[in-house]
């Protein structure tokens, strides 16, 4: 069976940032992410979203990212959504 599938993407941000199904399939399986404490923000999320948004490309934001914040990321429709709008070249 597995000799039969499709190969995985890569790089799965990159996938998800570029096909719109995939991406809107994957952010129709996330759950909502839970509240964040009073006072602890969600500093791998913040940091991510600040990169994304500074980012001119999307390969640029990709060599950024931390794991941690790449899975802050693709955790949260709102940031991968940001993520996908960027271009592949400036």
């Amino acid at each position: 069976l597995a000799r039969h599938a499709p190969p995985l993407p890569a790089d799965g941000l990159y996938h998800l940032a570029r096909d719109p199904e995939a991406r809107a399939a994957h952010i129709a399986g996330n759950l909502p992410p839970p509240p964040e404490p009073r006072g602890c923000p969600d500093a791998p999320r913040l940091t991510a979203e600040r990169k994304i948004v500074d980012a001119r490309t999307l390969p640029e934001a990709l060599e950024w990212l931390t794991p941690a914040e790449r899975i802050r990321v693709a955790a949260d429709a709102r940031l991968l959504e940001l993520l996908a709008a960027l271009p592949d070249a400036a």
